[in-house]
């Protein structure tokens, strides 16, 4: 069988075509079709409150517009991996808040952490990680 025509390019070819010739627009803000009559009101009310404010109602063509992804700072440098699991980077950490321990009982003449005046609690440790 041979086709009846050759094959004709379309024009529009390479071009996009822009959103509202797509799809339908909307003609009224979304959400407006079921509302009921206090409901409207309340709504009017909120907009003339807006609109004394100063804030912007969004229309229809900023509420089809696309989303801006955040962009990244290029000085931003990600923090580099210690190379030690969670429980390895946790037990140093505790030796470390045992040897301030030990250093703190030391200088103050106490044997015990319990003879202490502010023992160094859980609670404690996780406040100051906080505070980092």
């Amino acid at each position: 069988m041979v086709p009846a025509k050759s094959y004709k390019d379309r024009k529009d070819i390479g071009t996009q075509k822009p959103r509202s010739a797509k799809e339908q627009q909307p003609q009224k803000e979304r959400g407006t079709a079921g509302l009921s009559l206090r409901d409207q009101q309340r709504k009017a009310a909120m907009e003339r409150r807006a609109r004394k404010s100063g804030s912007k109602t969004p229309t229809a063509s900023d509420l089809l517009k696309k989303k801006t992804t955040k962009s990244v700072s290029p000085s931003y440098k990600p923090q580099k991996a210690s190379g030690k699991t969670a429980a390895e980077r946790k037990a140093t950490m505790k030796k470390g808040e045992r040897t301030l321990r030990d250093i703190q009982l030391k200088n103050l003449g106490k044997k015990s952490e319990k003879e202490l005046k502010n023992p160094i609690t859980q609670k404690e440790i996780t406040r100051r990680n906080k505070a980092k």
